[in-house]
């Protein structure tokens, strides 16, 4: 997040950018309109460590993600069948990770 790295910048404390980073989330918590989108946005640091989304076990929220992937909050990448190019046309679409779109807002929520 620029605010972040431009305080580091300046003043080069760690602690300070974590309390922009920790402002930055509760923002944007706080413009989520219904429980599952928290519980997708809370999720994210776990399950990018379990590898992925399955279709069946994402149904349900799948408003929730679409939601925070329309605000640029969240990417939404799709497992390939193979690593074959193009990759494209290998896509599985019911098979999914999701990215915080800040690495440093990621390491806030997973207390790296």
């Amino acid at each position: 997040m620029p605010e972040a790295v431009q305080h580091f910048v300046s003043h080069h404390s760690y602690d300070e950018v974590r309390n922009i980073q920790k402002r930055i989330l509760l923002d944007y918590e706080h413009d989520f309109t219904c429980p599952k989108i928290s519980k997708v946005w809370n999720s994210i640091p776990i399950q990018i460590s379990n590898n992925t989304y399955e279709g069946k076990r994402g149904k349900g929220f799948d408003v929730a993600v679409m939601w925070l992937a329309d605000c640029g909050l969240i990417y939404i990448v799709n497992r390939v069948r193979q690593v074959k190019a193009p990759l494209k046309i290998h896509e599985d679409f019911n098979t999914f990770q999701l990215y915080l779109l800040d690495i440093g807002l990621l390491g806030c929520i997973a207390k790296l």
